[in-house]
């Protein structure tokens, strides 16, 4: 049976997504406290690594895969739009560093609550220039602009995604000697440890879900098509497994070769592929499970994926403040566990006013006008 139809038919939203990137958005949060506040000690209990392993296939992979369907969804397909959403996002990020990492490790210095060997990459100034998932977002958008302009069909989108994430493979070592111009090209490859999300090799994500939304949104029986991308991620998964084996095989000394190297943040063409099926599999099966979610539930994490930006934000601003009168890496796993939460509601309840006394802006605002 046909399940794509040549026309666009399944325009509504999709809760499976906003479903994922609400838990997306938990996984994050409970994460990060961990990441910047754990010590040595809770880096090593079992707690500690299941949100770091929640946190790393389900969340971010996910938020990116979302946001390549959510640009195929969006009503507004000007490439200058996407260019201007990726420009003012680079400035967010840079803003958000600033905030979150910069100014509590400066003022920590300042006031002696802080000494610069418990700092992280021990200079402020990385803190400033160090790129996340904000970044990689920014420049996305400012590419998705391109590839508009040049109105490519959507099976050309993981196309060129894996021919970045190949080029990344040999250029990701290319640094300088200047600590400040490697962490600024950290935004397109990982030359350093201040790059988290380098664009070429995390395109991957944002460009298999331009083909996923461009299918999803032709889509007349979703039952059938999750379980394609299900099967078809099995696939994805066990040929990975198979290639990360022959490796292991073939490397010299039992030790994996370059051509692989699996990290988490610097992964190459083969932990796209493997990261990429689980993701897609983590979809698929959420799609399944939707209706398992309470009302309660399934609402809070509705809500979350609207203001992901918003909470993404918040939450870090937040971890800031706390970076400041804790310092890093200094709470054991029972105050990690009660912050987090604590900081989850406070994010939430914090995003809730903004949307608020936005869209009482926006009110007055057209009440004005009319």
């Amino acid at each position: 049976m046909k399940i794509i139809s040549q026309t666009p038919i399944n325009i509504e939203k999709q809760e499976e997504l906003d479903i994922a990137k609400g838990l997306a958005v938990l996984f994050m949060i409970c994460a990060h406290v961990l990441e910047v506040l754990a010590n040595n000690s809770t880096q090593n209990h079992p707690i500690y690594w299941i949100i770091m392993l929640l946190a790393t296939v389900p969340a971010a992979p996910v938020f990116m895969i979302a946001m390549g369907v959510g640009s195929v969804y969006s009503r507004n397909q000007k490439a200058s739009s996407a260019m201007k959403r990726g420009f003012i996002l680079l400035i967010m990020a840079y803003l958000l560093n600033t905030f979150r990492g910069f100014l509590p490790a400066l003022v920590g210095l300042h006031t002696g609550r802080m000494i610069l060997e418990t700092i992280p990459y021990e200079n402020p100034l990385m803190l400033l220039l160090e790129t996340d998932i904000l970044h990689l977002a920014a420049i996305t958008f400012m590419f998705f602009g391109f590839l508009r302009i040049l109105k490519l069909k959507w099976y050309w989108y993981p196309i060129i995604g894996t021919i970045f994430s190949i080029i990344f493979s040999f250029i990701h070592p290319v640094s300088t000697d200047n600590e400040v111009w490697n962490a600024l090209l950290g935004i397109m490859w990982a030359n350093g440890d201040t790059s988290y999300f380098p664009f070429f090799n995390w395109l991957f994500y944002p460009l298999i879900g331009v083909a996923l939304g461009n299918l999803l949104i032709r889509c007349t029986n979703k039952k059938s098509f999750y379980k394609r991308i299900l099967l078809l991620s099995g696939a994805g998964l066990i040929m990975s497994l198979v290639t990360l084996v022959l490796i292991q095989i073939l490397a010299p000394n039992g030790q994996v070769i370059d051509a692989y190297e699996y990290v988490y943040y610097h992964h190459k063409i083969t932990g796209n592929l493997f990261i990429g099926s689980i993701s897609l599999a983590w979809l698929s099966l959420i799609f399944f499970i939707r209706n398992a979610f309470g009302g309660f539930l399934k609402k809070i994490l509705l809500n979350w994926s609207k203001n992901l930006t918003t909470m993404y934000v918040i939450h870090w601003v937040t971890i800031g403040v706390l970076i400041f009168f804790f310092g890093y890496y200094s709470l054991n796993i029972v105050q990690c566990v009660i912050i987090m939460p604590l900081l989850i509601i406070f994010t939430d309840r914090m995003a809730a006013a903004y949307k608020k006394v936005v869209n009482s802006n926006i009110v007055t605002k057209h009440k004005q006008e009319i």
